[in-house]
């Protein structure tokens, strides 16, 4: 198990130093098997699980108080049941954290958070039109950011990084928590650059 660590220790920086804590922690509870796609995912599913932590969504994004935070996963579904095994079940929040498969034309307005994998094109997803509701959109495509993402995963010198746009994050009636903000490999402006 530690080999399998300290492998998946090198994808993140050291401004991420927080996160890989945290996802280490997650990965040495009980419960969670070895059996995973990757540790390049292992790290993303911290990340995604922390990014829920360092949000602020309106009250008006949830039914009620007790209501999950519901996060669409669009990816291989090998990635969606590690994303599960990692995530769902957990608190963010206060609340409950329920994983949803989603694909293309899927309805997406009740999702707090979406993840769109790179191999599923973020474009096909018209996030742009779900704009201003308070969804977090996170991608990992090098188009993300003109797709409508607020967060892109990218890989830098073989670690896990991610940039932030928080005009995107406002457009979309979110807050960033100053934390997250530090953590990010760059602040996106809102031109995406």
């Amino acid at each position: 198990m530690m080999g399998g660590l300290m492998r998946a220790a090198r994808f993140v920086s050291k401004s991420g130093a927080a996160f890989l804590l945290a996802a280490l922690i997650v990965f040495s509870l009980p419960g969670h098997t070895q059996e995973v796609p990757s540790a390049e995912y292992r790290i993303k599913a911290a990340f995604l699980y922390h990014f829920c932590n360092y949000i602020d969504w309106p009250p008006s994004a949830f039914k009620s108080d007790d209501s999950p935070l519901l996060i669409g996963i669009a990816a291989p579904q090998e990635i969606v049941n590690q994303m599960r095994q990692s995530i769902e079940g957990r608190t963010a929040r206060g609340r409950p954290v329920v994983i949803r498969a989603i694909q293309p034309g899927d309805s997406l307005e009740t999702l707090h958070v979406i993840y769109i994998t790179e191999p599923m094109n973020a474009r096909r997803f018209g996030i742009t039109a779900l704009s201003p509701r308070p969804i977090l959109v996170v991608t990992e495509d090098d188009d993300g950011f003109a797709a409508g993402s607020v967060i892109n995963f990218v890989i830098e010198d073989d670690r896990v990084r991610f940039d932030i746009a928080p005009h995107a994050a406002r457009e979309r009636n979110l807050h960033v928590g100053a934390q997250l903000l530090t953590a990010a490999r760059n602040i996106r402006g809102n031109n995406g650059r």
